[in-house]
């Protein structure tokens, strides 16, 4: 959905090629039409219960939080939340300093408490497109590759698994501003990918809808979250935003915000962190599943496995796998963990200065320019429908996103350990624990000098039920990898002793129902009929859109004559002229739509560029005629 978090957000609103302004409607009429008829049962819920957004409703009593404090409460059962407020999203283009948009994660276990308003990890201070990342190897990063989360078996691990944005409504004078709706990115351990979906109708009868992921795409080109790099100047976290927005919120309390969102304060280097380890999920999955391609990587990955299920800290013994790997061949894997670090779409963007508040790094203290005036006049300009964000800045503009350090370590060890390992299949410490007791208590009921848990735990690493996981074709993610070791320690004890050995209830060290694989429904993909439909829905003509989507829709497609015309029969002369500068703009000027990495770029802007120019030739002509010239 997609900064993201930061700049832009959780879903593709950064097409916003032409969608038509809103037209001015009631809006208790507008609310009044989404809600259900009394007689009416509300829709039921799709089964979430492999999902990160199930566990939020879990944890909400089973139901859809009704406001964003009921959201906030409920992801405060699950672990510590961390919020970034965006007045000034450069996807949420109509968000401001009185309707900010908010970024919501959990933080990280163990995190080392950052400097306050202080960029951590090396991310970058500058905007200037195109410049590359700072180094990553911190001590902050280090620790992140050393360190797993700490839940129990039954407890959800959402840590880099869940991420939402709350898109707030500044309400009619003497309203508080509240949550309307909040899109989230949820991590699905059936289907091993991200959803993307939004919550929609907050305040009067929530509903969730998950959204096409193709269309997602276009901005989170790493189908994970997505954020702006430090110093987050569109953000809460910029001295001269966050002064500017003192006078706002008046009433906001100190510990509840304002429904629940944290609207004065910056968790900012504790959100990157989290989206960070998001961002990276996919990317990480395919490395390990490039270490076993030669015989030295499946021992290797064995030996992972055996300390993932081993006593004591992952950091000691990864340090003698460390060695084992470096002394090893594995230049293929090196070559192959080069290749997808490459391979793989940016998830940060460039920090974004819409106000002249960019800041820069002074010792510990990031030194702000412009002042909190300029940014008050920006958020007037904003509401008057002027966003002013530089097209090179939407994130579905390739061009939006900075490329990270690649790691081109000749060590496979500074590629790849036993706590990455855990932290990509969400195993924690917690999980660690119940392994380690299983292969002891699976030890003692075979009862032979020279079983130990050990060896079960190679024996089990060896056995059909990880065969293809040591084959590098498939990775599972936590509960599953959990029910694989059981069910491979049943058939050991069996064969062993003759006698039935189990665990016992399955729901004392899982937290989501088990999972039968080979009966997944394959995704189909979309084909783009023009090259804009694919992403984009065209705005039903004479009435107002249900329900919020986080893809605008577009006024016509402008690629069909029949619909364009028919829209400049009933347009009025500004409507034409807003609309269609903004068609000229993305479509013809810059040439960013549609973005230049995207299957429509390739289908149609390169194979059909005549389209294009007598798109530009009627845009000009129309735009001319609005214009009275």
């Amino acid at each position: 959905m997609k900064s993201s978090f930061g700049i832009a957000g959780l879903a593709t609103l950064a097409l916003a090629v032409a969608a038509i302004p809103a037209a001015a409607v009631d809006q208790k009429a507008a609310v009044q039409n989404l809600v259900p008829f009394p007689h009416e049962p509300p829709s039921p819920l799709p089964d979430l219960s492999a999902t990160a957004i199930g566990a939020v409703v879990e944890a909400n009593g089973g139901t859809l939080p009704m406001t964003g404090a009921g959201l906030t409460t409920a992801l405060a059962k699950l672990g510590s939340v961390v919020q970034l407020s965006f007045p000034f999203s450069a996807v949420a283009l109509d968000s401001g300093l009185s309707h900010p948009r908010v970024v919501l994660t959990l933080r990280m276990s163990q995190t080392v408490e950052p400097i306050p308003f202080t960029p951590v990890g090396g991310w970058g201070s500058g905007s200037s497109r195109g410049q590359q990342l700072a180094s990553t190897s911190t001590p902050n990063c280090k620790l992140m590759d050393s360190r797993i989360p700490t839940p129990g078996p039954m407890a959800r691990n959402l840590e880099g698994r869940l991420f939402l944005a709350a898109n707030m409504d500044a309400g009619v004078p003497g309203e508080s501003p509240h949550v309307k709706n909040v899109e989230f990115i949820s991590w699905n351990s059936k289907r091993m990918k991200f959803d993307f979906g939004v919550i929609d109708q907050m305040g009067t009868a929530p509903r969730i809808k998950f959204l096409d992921g193709v269309r997602c795409f276009s901005c989170h080109k790493n189908h994970g979250p997505i954020m702006g790099v430090g110093p987050w100047s569109n953000s809460i976290h910029n001295d001269m935003v966050r002064s500017a927005n003192n006078g706002q919120f008046p009433t906001a309390d100190p510990v509840k915000g304002v429904d629940g969102m944290q609207l004065l304060s910056s968790n900012a280097p504790e959100v990157e962190e989290a989206v960070r380890a998001g961002a990276n999920m996919l990317r990480n999955r395919e490395v390990i599943r490039a270490l076993p391609k030669t015989g030295v990587g499946r021992k290797s990955l064995q030996s992972m496995l055996v300390a993932i299920a081993s006593p004591g800290s992952l950091t000691e013994l990864d340090s003698h796998i460390r060695r084992d790997m470096n002394h090893g061949d594995l230049i293929k894997f090196i070559g192959d963990s080069v290749a997808i670090q490459k391979a793989t779409p940016s998830g940060f963007l460039t920090d974004f200065s819409p106000a002249g508040s960019i800041g820069k790094l002074n010792g510990n203290r990031i030194a702000w320019g412009g002042s909190s005036l300029s940014v008050t006049q920006y958020d007037a300009q904003r509401a008057a429908g002027q966003p002013g964000v530089p097209t090179e800045h939407l994130p579905s503009n390739p061009r939006a996103f900075l490329r990270p350090p690649v790691n081109v370590s000749a060590h496979p060890g500074d590629h790849l350990s036993s706590a990455k390992l855990a932290r990509t299949m969400g195993i924690t410490e917690g999980d660690r624990v119940f392994l380690d007791k299983t292969f002891r208590d699976a030890a003692l009921f075979i009862a032979k000098p020279q079983v130990t848990a050990t060896s079960l735990a190679k024996q089990v690493f060896s056995s059909p039920a990880f065969e293809d996981v040591i084959a590098g074709s498939y990775l599972p993610d936590r509960d599953e990898f959990k029910d694989r070791v059981v069910s491979a320690l049943e058939d050991i004890t069996q064969k062993s002793t003759q006698r039935s050995w189990g665990t016992g209830d399955r729901k004392t060290y899982t937290s989501i129902p088990k999972i039968e694989r080979g009966s997944e429904e394959k995704e189909i993909e979309v084909i783009p009929t023009t090259a804009c439909l694919r992403c984009h829905d065209v705005r039903p003509t004479g009435r107002q859109p249900v329900g919020f989507s986080p893809i605008p829709l577009l006024a016509f497609d402008p690629f069909d004559k029949t619909g364009r015309e028919t829209w400049l029969k009933t347009a009025e002369r500004k409507q034409k002229v807003d609309v269609l500068s903004r068609f000229m703009k993305r479509l013809a000027t810059d040439k960013d739509m549609p973005p230049e990495d995207s299957v429509e770029a390739q289908l149609f802007r390169e194979k059909d560029p005549v389209a294009f120019d007598n798109l530009k030739t009627w845009l000009e002509a129309e735009l001319k005629k609005a214009k009275g010239n």
